[in-house]
C-alpha cells in the first residue's frame, strides 16, 4: 500500500463506504422516525373522529327531539294546520336551524328544515300546500336516519336506500322551488 501525503491508497474508498453507510442509517431513521409519526397522526386523527362522532350523536340525541316537537303540529293527528299556525312553525323551525339544532344536524337535514320553514311562511291562504306535509316526513327521515334509526315504516315505499332517499328529497326540493339542487 503506498502512502500519499500520509494517506492509505483506498482511504477514498474507506471513505466512500463511511459515507454510504451514514446515509443509509440516516435515511433508515428518518423513514422510521416518518412512518412513527405518520402512524401517530393517524391514530391521533382516528380518536378525535371518534371522539367528535360521539359528540355528535349525542348532540343530535339532544336537540332532534325539539324538532319533532315542532313537527308534531303538522301531524295528520294535529289540529287543522292553518297559515297562522304554519307562519308559527316557520318561526320555531328558524329559532331551531339558528341555535345548536342546526349546528350539529347534518346537511340533508339542515337543508330540508330550511324547506319547510319556506314552505311553512310562504303559505298565506288556501289549501294546505302538500310541500309542507312532503317535507315534514323528509325531515323525519332524515333525522332518523342521522340517528341511524331508520326502520321500515319511516319510508313510503318501505324499502328505501339512502341513495333513492337522497333522490327523493331533491325532487321534493325541485319540485317545492325553495332551493337550488344539483
Amino acid at each position: 500500500m503506498k502512502i500519499k501525503d500520509g494517506e492509505p491508497k483506498n482511504a477514498g474508498a474507506s471513505s466512500l463506504v463511511i459515507a454510504l453507510v451514514t446515509a443509509i442509517v440516516t435515511a433508515l431513521i428518518t423513514g422510521y422516525i416518518s412512518y412513527s409519526t405518520a402512524k401517530y397522526q393517524a391514530e391521533k386523527q382516528a380518536a378525535i373522529i371518534l371522539s367528535f362522532t360521539k359528540e355528535q350523536f349525542a348532540a343530535r340525541l339532544e336537540e332532534y327531539p325539539k324538532l319533532w316537537r315542532i313537527l308534531a303540529s303538522i301531524s295528520t293527528r294535529s289540529e287543522r294546520l292553518t297559515p297562522e299556525k304554519a307562519h308559527k312553525i316557520a318561526e320555531d323551525l328558524n329559532i331551531w336551524f339558528y341555535d345548536k339544532g342546526g349546528l350539529v344536524a347534518d346537511s340533508v337535514t339542515r337543508s330540508i328544515v330550511y324547506d319547510l320553514r319556506e314552505a311553512c311562511f310562504n303559505w298565506k291562504s288556501g289549501e294546505q300546500p302538500p310541500a309542507i306535509f312532503n317535507f315534514k316526513q323528509a325531515l323525519i327521515y332524515s333525522c332518523r336516519n342521522d340517528l341511524s334509526l331508520v326502520s321500515n315504516e319511516d319510508a313510503k315505499p318501505s324499502d328505501l336506500h339512502v341513495e333513492e332517499r337522497n333522490r327523493r328529497i331533491q325532487e321534493l326540493q325541485k319540485k317545492a322551488g325553495f332551493i337550488n339542487v344539483p
